[in-house]
């Protein structure tokens, strides 16, 4: 058939880009099929987007602001929240599989690490339900990835411009983001191949265009401490050292336990010291390593 033969003739790159588009352009369709009633977030999203406004509550306004902007073409609906949703799902899959790219230099295996994410609990079925500001920050900190790579490559102003506009947006998708940002840029500054763009000048381009996206929220924030932070004054209301202990080993077993089971099958050498690494590759391990 002249369509099989054409998806047969493309490179894997946009082979996987097709898959992503089908793939969650089904999810997208399940999802308008199934049923007209929201879930939790859903419903948060129905209720604060139909204004804009500098904030919420208690999540940062990125989110919101994206869907107040598919309402206005799509019309408020199942499907604009579907659409949005299944747009950053495309986004991160595709910006994990293009950092793994980067360090692996093979398609392949760059598929295979961006479809990993499909493992994990949390991302791979329970954000597909419910979850809003979550998806969006992941697919931001993948993007941010992705950038934070290529200016340890090539230095260039534009990737400073880029980090700084996904460092702003990041921090206005969720707070979360400032513990990924945080630990990126430190263990990028113990490594010598990213601690000279860090040191650069170009690095306060980055600095003023992340701060210039993110002060018109915090000075909302400033303004509004009760409603911005109800949720952690609620979380801290239950809490006890035990089973927060008890609970964050619990969430990492459900969040990591299938996908270090497939790996350890299926990829052991995942699990061991892989002397074969040469000096670009040890670089972004050491990344990696220190990232984490």
């Amino acid at each position: 058939m002249p369509l099989l033969d054409k998806i047969n003739r493309l490179k894997p790159q946009n082979k996987f880009i097709l898959f992503l588009a089908v793939y969650f352009l089904l999810h997208l369709l399940v999802r308008v099929a199934i049923s007209d009633s929201v879930e939790f977030d859903e419903a948060e999203q129905i209720l604060f987007s139909q204004q804009l406004s500098l904030g919420y509550g208690s999540q940062p306004p990125l989110y919101e602001w994206l869907q107040k902007a598919v309402f206005t073409v799509f019309g408020l609906n199942i499907f604009s929240l579907a659409l949005l949703k299944n747009f950053l799902f495309c986004v991160t899959y595709f910006f994990i599989f293009k950092s793994a790219r980067v360090i692996l230099k093979e398609d392949f295996p760059a598929i295979l690490s961006s479809g990993a994410l499909l493992l994990t609990h949390t991302y791979g079925w329970q954000s597909m339900r419910q979850l809003t500001h979550l998806v969006l920050a992941v697919a931001i900190c993948a993007v941010t990835f992705y950038v934070f790579l290529k200016l340890g490559e090539k230095k260039e102003l534009k990737y400073y411009l880029l980090l700084g506009l996904f460092a702003g947006l990041g921090l206005l998708a969720k707070y979360n983001y400032a513990v990924f940002i945080f630990s990126l840029v430190l263990g990028g500054l113990s490594i010598k191949q990213w601690r000279r763009p860090l040191v650069n000048k170009k690095i306060l381009l980055t600095l003023f265009l992340a701060l210039a996206l993110v002060t018109p929220f915090f000075i909302w924030f400033a303004s509004h401490p009760k409603l911005a932070t109800l949720r952690l004054r609620e979380m801290q209301m239950d809490a006890s050292k035990v089973k927060g202990i008890f609970d964050l080993a619990l969430c990492l077993l459900s969040l990591l336990g299938p996908l270090s089971l497939i790996f350890l099958i299926f990829f052991p050498r995942t699990f061991t010291r892989n002397k074969a690494w040469n000096g670009r590759e040890y670089q972004f391990k050491l990344l990696l390593e220190r990232f984490f």
